[in-house]
């Protein structure tokens, strides 16, 4: 089952959606962030870097969008709905509803 992501807020740092995920991960120490990061933070939020994202954070990493589903994602406006979905090849993409 997919679960439904609403975007919260963007700038040209990033993305951030909505989410019901549960993070139970210790907090890391800060690691590389390259544009099409997928971070959740410990509140379950979804943070996606873009272009000019920070060059470094401590959020868990839990994927990386393909250049293709990050051109889709930063033509999205505010409060538009979102997905990801997993290719069989390990790649995710990000896909939008209505």
């Amino acid at each position: 089952m997919e679960e439904t992501h609403k975007v919260l807020a963007q700038n040209r740092m990033g993305y951030r959606l909505s989410s019901t995920i549960v993070v139970t991960a210790p907090q890391l120490l800060s690691q590389l962030i390259l544009p099409g990061m997928v971070q959740l933070t410990p509140s379950g939020e979804i943070l996606i870097a873009t272009a000019d994202c920070q060059v470094s954070g401590g959020y868990l990493q839990v994927l990386c969008l393909s250049e293709e589903a990050l051109a889709v994602l930063v033509q999205k406006k505010r409060r538009r709905t979102a997905y990801f979905s997993k290719y069989t090849s390990s790649k995710a993409t990000l896909n939008y509803g209505p």
